[in-house]
Protein backbone atom coordinates (compact mmCIF):
# COMPACT_ATOMS: atom_id res chain seq x y z
CA UNK A 1 0.00 0.00 0.00
CA UNK A 2 1.30 3.40 -0.85
CA UNK A 3 1.94 6.27 1.26
CA UNK A 4 -1.03 7.93 -0.16
CA UNK A 5 -3.27 5.21 0.72
CA UNK A 6 -1.82 4.85 4.04
CA UNK A 7 -2.26 8.50 4.73
CA UNK A 8 -6.05 7.92 3.66
CA UNK A 9 -6.70 4.97 5.55
CA UNK A 10 -5.43 6.24 8.44
CA UNK A 11 -6.91 9.80 8.37
CA UNK A 12 -10.65 7.45 8.09
CA UNK A 13 -9.47 5.33 10.53
CA UNK A 14 -9.05 8.00 12.72
CA UNK A 15 -11.75 9.69 12.19
CA UNK A 16 -13.93 6.63 13.16
CA UNK A 17 -11.96 6.44 16.62
CA UNK A 18 -11.51 9.95 17.02
CA UNK A 19 -15.46 10.22 17.08
CA UNK A 20 -16.30 6.86 18.78
CA UNK A 21 -13.83 7.91 21.77
CA UNK A 22 -16.32 11.32 22.04
CA UNK A 23 -12.99 13.17 21.76
CA UNK A 24 -14.47 15.65 19.61
CA UNK A 25 -16.76 18.73 20.23
CA UNK A 26 -19.62 17.56 21.63
CA UNK A 27 -21.82 19.33 19.10
CA UNK A 28 -20.34 17.42 15.98
CA UNK A 29 -22.88 14.97 14.53
CA UNK A 30 -21.68 11.14 14.43
CA UNK A 31 -24.53 9.67 13.92
CA UNK A 32 -24.41 10.41 9.98
CA UNK A 33 -21.66 7.34 9.29
CA UNK A 34 -23.65 4.86 7.93
CA UNK A 35 -21.54 4.41 4.19
CA UNK A 36 -18.00 5.01 3.26
CA UNK A 37 -19.12 8.53 1.29
CA UNK A 38 -20.68 9.56 4.97
CA UNK A 39 -17.10 8.01 6.25
CA UNK A 40 -14.98 9.71 3.36
CA UNK A 41 -16.80 13.48 3.86
CA UNK A 42 -16.91 13.00 8.07
CA UNK A 43 -13.00 12.22 7.92
CA UNK A 44 -12.53 15.68 5.41
CA UNK A 45 -14.39 17.55 8.11
CA UNK A 46 -12.41 15.54 11.14
CA UNK A 47 -9.17 16.47 8.76
CA UNK A 48 -9.74 20.08 8.37
CA UNK A 49 -9.38 20.74 12.05
CA UNK A 50 -5.48 20.55 11.43
CA UNK A 51 -4.97 17.95 14.01
CA UNK A 52 -1.57 16.19 14.00
CA UNK A 53 -1.40 12.24 12.36
CA UNK A 54 1.28 10.04 12.11
CA UNK A 55 1.69 7.91 9.29
CA UNK A 56 0.88 4.00 10.27
CA UNK A 57 0.92 0.71 8.25
CA UNK A 58 -2.82 0.51 8.78
CA UNK A 59 -4.39 -1.32 5.75
CA UNK A 60 -7.89 -1.89 4.07
CA UNK A 61 -9.22 -4.95 6.43
CA UNK A 62 -8.34 -2.94 9.49
CA UNK A 63 -10.63 0.15 7.87
CA UNK A 64 -13.22 -2.10 6.87
CA UNK A 65 -13.74 -4.00 10.64
CA UNK A 66 -13.69 -0.94 12.45
CA UNK A 67 -16.16 0.46 10.11
CA UNK A 68 -18.12 -2.27 10.59
CA UNK A 69 -17.77 -2.09 14.19
CA UNK A 70 -19.25 1.59 14.03
CA UNK A 71 -21.54 0.80 11.95
CA UNK A 72 -23.41 -1.49 14.57
CA UNK A 73 -22.79 0.66 17.31
CA UNK A 74 -24.46 3.33 15.50
CA UNK A 75 -27.60 1.62 13.78
CA UNK A 76 -29.92 2.97 16.79
CA UNK A 77 -28.42 6.36 16.48
CA UNK A 78 -31.06 9.40 16.28
CA UNK A 79 -31.10 10.85 12.86
CA UNK A 80 -32.20 13.78 13.40
CA UNK A 81 -30.34 15.75 16.32
CA UNK A 82 -30.77 19.12 17.04
CA UNK A 83 -27.84 21.61 16.52
CA UNK A 84 -26.30 22.97 19.18
CA UNK A 85 -24.00 26.20 19.98
CA UNK A 86 -21.48 26.00 22.40
CA UNK A 87 -21.42 28.95 25.10
CA UNK A 88 -18.34 29.51 26.52
CA UNK A 89 -17.56 29.12 30.30
CA UNK A 90 -17.73 32.89 31.93
CA UNK A 91 -19.36 35.49 34.38
CA UNK A 92 -22.78 37.50 33.29
CA UNK A 93 -25.55 39.47 34.52
CA UNK A 94 -28.89 37.67 35.56
CA UNK A 95 -32.22 39.31 36.22
CA UNK A 96 -33.74 42.55 35.78
CA UNK A 97 -33.10 46.27 37.20
CA UNK A 98 -35.89 47.61 39.72
CA UNK A 99 -38.14 50.48 37.71
CA UNK A 100 -36.78 53.83 37.53
CA UNK A 101 -32.62 53.02 37.49
CA UNK A 102 -30.02 52.29 35.27
CA UNK A 103 -30.27 52.05 30.98
CA UNK A 104 -33.59 53.34 30.68
CA UNK A 105 -35.42 50.40 32.70
CA UNK A 106 -37.66 53.42 33.95
CA UNK A 107 -39.92 53.45 30.16
CA UNK A 108 -40.27 49.59 31.32
CA UNK A 109 -42.66 49.72 33.65
CA UNK A 110 -42.98 45.99 33.04
CA UNK A 111 -40.24 44.22 35.39
CA UNK A 112 -41.22 42.14 37.77
CA UNK A 113 -40.16 41.68 41.32
CA UNK A 114 -39.72 38.14 40.55
CA UNK A 115 -36.51 39.03 38.15
CA UNK A 116 -34.99 41.09 41.29
CA UNK A 117 -32.15 41.22 41.70
CA UNK A 118 -29.96 41.52 39.27
CA UNK A 119 -26.91 39.29 40.15
CA UNK A 120 -23.53 37.81 38.91
CA UNK A 121 -23.69 34.49 37.68
CA UNK A 122 -20.50 32.17 36.67
CA UNK A 123 -21.54 29.20 34.26
CA UNK A 124 -18.91 26.85 33.23
CA UNK A 125 -18.89 26.02 29.15
CA UNK A 126 -22.44 24.54 27.92
CA UNK A 127 -24.20 23.96 24.64
CA UNK A 128 -27.49 25.06 23.96
CA UNK A 129 -29.83 24.09 21.18
CA UNK A 130 -29.88 26.41 17.94
CA UNK A 131 -33.57 26.02 17.34
CA UNK A 132 -36.25 24.68 19.41
CA UNK A 133 -37.07 21.20 18.88
CA UNK A 134 -38.79 20.41 16.20
CA UNK A 135 -41.98 17.95 15.46
CA UNK A 136 -39.40 15.92 13.14
CA UNK A 137 -37.35 15.66 16.02
CA UNK A 138 -39.92 14.87 18.75
CA UNK A 139 -41.23 12.14 16.34
CA UNK A 140 -38.42 10.67 15.53
CA UNK A 141 -38.43 9.96 20.00
CA UNK A 142 -42.15 8.66 19.48
CA UNK A 143 -41.13 5.86 16.68
CA UNK A 144 -38.60 4.56 18.88
CA UNK A 145 -41.14 3.19 21.50
CA UNK A 146 -41.67 6.01 23.33
CA UNK A 147 -46.15 6.14 22.63
CA UNK A 148 -46.34 7.04 26.17
CA UNK A 149 -45.06 11.00 25.30
CA UNK A 150 -47.92 11.30 22.40
CA UNK A 151 -51.56 12.74 23.01
CA UNK A 152 -54.06 12.87 20.80
CA UNK A 153 -54.15 16.78 20.61
CA UNK A 154 -50.91 16.97 18.67
CA UNK A 155 -52.61 16.10 15.72
CA UNK A 156 -54.04 19.11 15.56
CA UNK A 157 -52.51 20.66 12.66
CA UNK A 158 -52.71 24.36 13.62
CA UNK A 159 -50.29 24.13 17.01
CA UNK A 160 -48.64 20.71 16.11
CA UNK A 161 -49.39 18.13 13.50
CA UNK A 162 -47.86 14.35 14.36
CA UNK A 163 -50.26 11.97 13.75
CA UNK A 164 -50.91 8.51 15.06
CA UNK A 165 -51.56 5.29 13.11
CA UNK A 166 -51.68 0.92 13.75
CA UNK A 167 -52.32 -0.42 16.72
CA UNK A 168 -50.54 -0.97 20.33
CA UNK A 169 -47.25 -2.58 20.10
CA UNK A 170 -46.61 -1.06 16.63
CA UNK A 171 -47.43 2.29 16.36
CA UNK A 172 -46.20 4.66 13.55
CA UNK A 173 -45.57 8.77 14.17
CA UNK A 174 -45.71 10.96 10.51
CA UNK A 175 -45.83 14.66 10.80
CA UNK A 176 -47.98 16.56 8.52
CA UNK A 177 -46.47 17.21 5.55
CA UNK A 178 -44.95 21.09 5.95
CA UNK A 179 -45.16 21.24 9.27
CA UNK A 180 -41.74 19.17 10.18
CA UNK A 181 -39.56 22.77 11.01
CA UNK A 182 -42.47 23.83 13.51
CA UNK A 183 -41.59 23.63 17.10
CA UNK A 184 -43.00 20.81 19.27
CA UNK A 185 -46.03 21.37 21.59
CA UNK A 186 -48.33 20.21 23.79
CA UNK A 187 -45.84 18.14 25.65
CA UNK A 188 -44.92 17.84 29.40
CA UNK A 189 -42.11 18.90 31.17
CA UNK A 190 -41.58 15.48 31.78
CA UNK A 191 -41.50 14.81 28.20
CA UNK A 192 -39.06 16.75 27.18
CA UNK A 193 -36.83 15.55 30.29
CA UNK A 194 -38.01 12.32 28.46
CA UNK A 195 -36.80 13.32 25.06
CA UNK A 196 -33.52 14.69 26.57
CA UNK A 197 -32.24 11.53 28.36
CA UNK A 198 -33.74 9.45 24.91
CA UNK A 199 -31.13 11.64 22.90
CA UNK A 200 -28.74 11.25 25.45
CA UNK A 201 -28.77 7.47 25.47
CA UNK A 202 -28.87 6.88 21.51
CA UNK A 203 -25.90 9.28 20.76
CA UNK A 204 -23.73 9.12 24.45
CA UNK A 205 -23.52 13.03 24.10
CA UNK A 206 -24.62 14.69 27.49
CA UNK A 207 -28.14 16.38 26.30
CA UNK A 208 -30.40 17.58 28.49
CA UNK A 209 -32.90 20.51 29.19
CA UNK A 210 -31.05 24.23 29.93
CA UNK A 211 -30.92 25.61 33.51
CA UNK A 212 -32.57 28.79 33.78
CA UNK A 213 -29.20 30.59 34.23
CA UNK A 214 -27.82 28.59 31.00
CA UNK A 215 -31.33 29.68 28.87
CA UNK A 216 -31.00 33.49 29.90
CA UNK A 217 -27.38 33.96 29.51
CA UNK A 218 -27.20 32.53 25.66
CA UNK A 219 -30.52 34.32 24.91
CA UNK A 220 -29.22 38.32 26.40
CA UNK A 221 -25.44 38.51 27.54
CA UNK A 222 -22.89 40.59 25.37
CA UNK A 223 -19.54 39.45 26.79
CA UNK A 224 -17.61 42.05 25.02
CA UNK A 225 -19.26 44.69 26.43
CA UNK A 226 -20.33 43.09 29.55
CA UNK A 227 -24.45 43.95 28.75
CA UNK A 228 -27.68 42.13 29.44
CA UNK A 229 -29.96 42.74 26.68
CA UNK A 230 -33.66 43.36 27.18
CA UNK A 231 -34.14 41.60 24.36
CA UNK A 232 -31.66 38.92 22.04
CA UNK A 233 -31.05 41.47 19.46
CA UNK A 234 -30.24 44.69 21.96
CA UNK A 235 -33.05 46.76 24.11
CA UNK A 236 -35.47 47.94 21.45
CA UNK A 237 -38.39 45.93 21.07
CA UNK A 238 -39.34 45.19 17.43
CA UNK A 239 -42.05 42.85 16.94
CA UNK A 240 -40.82 42.17 12.90
CA UNK A 241 -37.76 40.27 15.06
CA UNK A 242 -40.38 37.92 16.88
CA UNK A 243 -43.59 35.55 16.91
CA UNK A 244 -45.53 37.36 19.37
CA UNK A 245 -49.09 38.71 19.56
CA UNK A 246 -48.54 42.14 18.34
CA UNK A 247 -46.65 40.50 15.16
CA UNK A 248 -48.85 38.10 13.71
CA UNK A 249 -52.47 37.63 12.34
CA UNK A 250 -52.74 33.70 12.76
CA UNK A 251 -51.39 33.66 16.54
CA UNK A 252 -50.22 30.27 16.00
CA UNK A 253 -46.24 29.08 16.34
CA UNK A 254 -44.37 29.48 13.44
CA UNK A 255 -41.42 27.24 11.60
CA UNK A 256 -38.45 27.60 14.15
CA UNK A 257 -36.24 30.06 12.67
CA UNK A 258 -38.24 32.22 10.62
CA UNK A 259 -37.51 35.45 12.39
CA UNK A 260 -33.77 35.37 11.21
CA UNK A 261 -33.98 39.15 12.45
CA UNK A 262 -34.48 38.43 15.91
CA UNK A 263 -31.96 35.79 16.54
CA UNK A 264 -29.12 35.60 18.73
CA UNK A 265 -25.73 36.22 16.76
CA UNK A 266 -22.99 35.16 18.67
CA UNK A 267 -19.76 34.27 17.65
CA UNK A 268 -19.81 30.13 17.90
CA UNK A 269 -23.23 29.96 16.22
CA UNK A 270 -26.68 31.90 15.94
CA UNK A 271 -29.82 30.77 18.06
CA UNK A 272 -32.94 31.56 17.36
CA UNK A 273 -36.12 32.27 18.77
CA UNK A 274 -35.06 33.19 22.03
CA UNK A 275 -37.78 35.51 22.04
CA UNK A 276 -41.12 34.29 21.25
CA UNK A 277 -42.34 31.43 18.92
CA UNK A 278 -43.32 29.07 22.00
CA UNK A 279 -42.36 28.94 25.62
CA UNK A 280 -38.89 26.97 26.56
CA UNK A 281 -38.80 24.82 29.63
CA UNK A 282 -36.26 25.24 31.83
CA UNK A 283 -35.00 22.35 34.48
CA UNK A 284 -35.04 24.31 37.50
CA UNK A 285 -37.92 24.68 39.94
CA UNK A 286 -40.08 28.23 40.17
CA UNK A 287 -40.04 30.08 42.85
CA UNK A 288 -40.71 33.48 42.44
CA UNK A 289 -37.94 34.86 45.01
CA UNK A 290 -35.43 32.64 44.17
CA UNK A 291 -32.67 35.61 43.09
CA UNK A 292 -33.53 37.01 46.51
CA UNK A 293 -32.50 33.27 48.57
CA UNK A 294 -28.93 33.12 46.46
CA UNK A 295 -26.10 33.77 47.42
CA UNK A 296 -25.84 37.52 48.52
CA UNK A 297 -29.75 37.54 49.23
CA UNK A 298 -30.71 41.07 47.63
CA UNK A 299 -27.03 42.36 47.61
CA UNK A 300 -26.10 41.35 44.08
CA UNK A 301 -22.64 43.08 44.37
CA UNK A 302 -21.71 40.57 46.99
CA UNK A 303 -20.81 37.48 45.67
CA UNK A 304 -21.16 35.80 42.10
CA UNK A 305 -23.24 32.32 41.92
CA UNK A 306 -21.14 29.45 40.66
CA UNK A 307 -23.59 27.30 38.34
CA UNK A 308 -26.91 27.92 39.85
CA UNK A 309 -29.27 25.00 39.18
CA UNK A 310 -32.59 26.45 40.82
CA UNK A 311 -34.35 25.80 44.07
CA UNK A 312 -33.71 21.90 45.75
CA UNK A 313 -37.19 21.42 45.85
CA UNK A 314 -40.96 23.13 43.92
CA UNK A 315 -43.74 21.60 42.69
CA UNK A 316 -43.44 24.50 39.22
CA UNK A 317 -40.99 24.48 36.81
CA UNK A 318 -39.16 27.80 34.98
CA UNK A 319 -39.82 28.77 31.72
CA UNK A 320 -38.67 31.20 29.33
CA UNK A 321 -38.68 33.42 26.19
CA UNK A 322 -42.60 34.46 25.99
CA UNK A 323 -44.58 32.53 23.22
CA UNK A 324 -46.87 33.62 20.32
CA UNK A 325 -49.87 34.22 22.56
CA UNK A 326 -47.93 37.01 24.53
CA UNK A 327 -47.62 40.34 23.99
CA UNK A 328 -44.22 41.41 23.81
CA UNK A 329 -44.68 45.22 24.06
CA UNK A 330 -47.43 46.27 26.68
CA UNK A 331 -47.69 47.24 30.45
CA UNK A 332 -49.76 43.89 31.42
CA UNK A 333 -47.84 41.47 29.34
CA UNK A 334 -44.31 41.81 28.44
CA UNK A 335 -43.04 38.01 28.63
CA UNK A 336 -40.87 38.40 24.98
CA UNK A 337 -38.03 40.11 27.57
CA UNK A 338 -35.22 38.16 28.07
CA UNK A 339 -35.38 38.01 31.99
CA UNK A 340 -38.54 37.27 31.97
CA UNK A 341 -39.72 34.02 34.27
CA UNK A 342 -42.82 32.37 33.98
CA UNK A 343 -43.85 28.80 35.27
CA UNK A 344 -46.17 25.74 34.62
CA UNK A 345 -46.88 22.88 36.34
CA UNK A 346 -44.68 19.77 35.05
CA UNK A 347 -48.04 17.61 34.34
CA UNK A 348 -49.58 20.43 32.60
CA UNK A 349 -49.91 20.84 28.50
CA UNK A 350 -49.95 23.65 26.35
CA UNK A 351 -49.96 25.26 22.90
CA UNK A 352 -47.92 27.72 23.70
CA UNK A 353 -45.09 25.31 25.34
CA UNK A 354 -42.27 23.33 24.19
CA UNK A 355 -38.58 23.63 24.66
CA UNK A 356 -34.98 23.37 23.77
CA UNK A 357 -31.81 20.97 24.48
CA UNK A 358 -28.51 21.33 26.33
CA UNK A 359 -25.64 19.68 25.98
CA UNK A 360 -23.11 20.06 29.26
CA UNK A 361 -22.13 17.89 32.61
Amino acid sequence: MSIGTNRLVLLMLSAVLTCSAAAIPLDWNCSGLIDSRDLFIYAQRWHSQDIPWQETPYGAGDLLTVVQSWQKQISSSAEHIPQTVEIPAGTFLMGNLRKGTDRGYSTYPWSRSREFPMHWVHLDRYFIGAYEVTLEEYAEFLNDGNDAHWYSDMAHNAYCGISRTGVPGSYFYQVLTGREKYPIVYVRWYDAVAYCNWLREKTQQPFRLPTEAEWEKAARWDPINETAYIYPWGDTYDSGKMNCWQASLTHVPKPVGSYPSGARYLPMGVLYDMAGNVWEYASDFFQADYYKQGPGGDDPGSVVWDNPKGPSAGSARVIRGGSWANMAYSSNDNDGRCAARHLTYPSHRHTTVGFRVAKGP
